[in-house]
């Protein structure tokens, strides 16, 4: 059967990272049940991927999301497509009609929303605004063409829609994990991953590493912040305002070797920090998938959905969801006992192993396959 799997973003696969790489992992989990096409934009064209086969094409100019929908609505009514996975782009009268053509086709439609619920994002903003305004809108009408949601909370039902519960997943057989020794007497090196958005709350860990300075905490702790967004700001002033340029590295958007050279002897990934302000109380964020395939402990303000219960209690630091600066002294004894016996390569083992068990791609992605296979299941 084939599948037709619309990501109305950029994507460049010479410099995959973040979202975009997440993608193409799900495509090759589908690509075990399916013949997957992924449709997406890159350098002002809607381009068409033959994943089995590896080609391209391009299929017109591309501005903006709208033309990848245009373009793929077009698809849909000309190809043969069996069924269709969609990566949420919020909804209006456009994306309706892409669905309406794909069920009156007799398409099976999956449909993830990254994050649910999504309401306050970009609520800060006069456009995102007026995006989610046409959103709620046109949403209530979702329940007429889509035939489940997948979505990384505990929601049965979405909009009217059944939903198949999941996790974030990444492809474990292509992070390669990183075994430079760590030792924690001489640095303990902390890496965070993201697009750096206030929800992240990196602005907690610099003001409890500025806490720990101030009190007299002597120990070699680095941050460093990898990616540039609407907090960079934010956390770059903070750094300067406390003097902590020494213990911070802003290392900007990284991809491909320099991505692995910013993970290189870090001794724990930081996962967001401030859900809250988003009015979450759980995630499934991409980066602390990343983080258990390259065998990294985890710190976070919410469970962390890519350990196991048991590998929560060994690799993840859980802080309170609130605005106190972090424990950078409980931090360091929690990084003191996992790397007390120096081997760094057999913890790395140890997280993958578990991570493995529960969040690769091909495991999250079973139950959409099974779905769009056998939907009386």
């Amino acid at each position: 059967m084939k599948l037709l799997y619309i990501a109305a973003l950029p994507i460049d696969f010479e410099n995959l990272d973040g979202v975009p790489k997440k993608v193409i992992s799900q495509c090759k989990a589908l690509g075990s049940n399916f013949a997957v096409d992924l449709i997406f934009y890159h350098n002002g064209q809607v381009r068409l991927r033959d994943l089995p086969l590896g080609t391209e094409r391009q299929l017109g100019q591309a501005r903006n999301k709208l033309d990848v929908l245009r373009a793929a609505a077009k698809l849909v009514t000309e190809g043969d497509y069996g069924c269709m996975y969609v990566r949420y782009p919020r909804s209006d009268a456009l994306f309706l009609a892409l669905l309406k053509k794909a069920k009156t086709r007799g398409m099976r439609i999956a449909m993830e929303i990254p994050t649910y619920p999504y309401d306050l994002e970009g609520h800060e903003t006069f456009k995102g605004r007026i995006i989610n305004g046409m959103d709620r809108f046109f949403r209530k009408y979702l329940h007429r063409y889509v035939d489940r949601i997948v979505t990384y909370s505990d929601d049965r039902e979405i909009f009217g829609v059944p939903t198949l519960n999941t996790i974030n997943g990444v492809d474990f057989d292509t992070v390669t994990p990183d075994e430079t020794p760590v030792e924690p007497e001489k640095q303990l090196q902390l890496v965070a991953v993201s697009a750096m958005f206030r929800v992240h709350g990196y602005d907690r860990l610099i003001r409890g590493m500025h806490e720990y300075y101030k009190n007299g905490g002597s120990r070699n702790l680095l941050l460093k912040l990898v990616g540039k967004g609407d907090a960079y700001d934010q956390y770059r002033g903070l750094v300067e305002e406390f003097g902590l340029q020494e213990h911070v590295e802003f290392c900007g958007a990284r991809f491909g070797k320099d991505l692995e050279e910013a993970y290189r002897g870090s001794a724990l990934g930081v996962n967001s920090l401030a859900i809250h302000r988003q009015g979450l109380v759980k995630e499934s964020t991409l980066k602390t998938k990343e983080y258990a395939a390259k065998g990294l402990p985890v710190l976070s303000s919410s469970y962390v959905d890519a350990f196991s219960e048991a590998g929560n209690a060994r690799f993840a630091l859980r802080i309170s969801p609130d605005e106190t600066p972090v424990d950078v002294a409980q931090l360091i004894a929690f990084l003191d006992g996992l790397y007390a016996h120096g081997d760094t390569p057999a913890l790395r083992r140890a997280i993958r192993e578990d991570g493995r068990k529960t969040c690769d791609v091909h495991s999250t992605m079973k139950c959409v396959a099974d779905y769009l296979l056998n939907p009386e299941i």
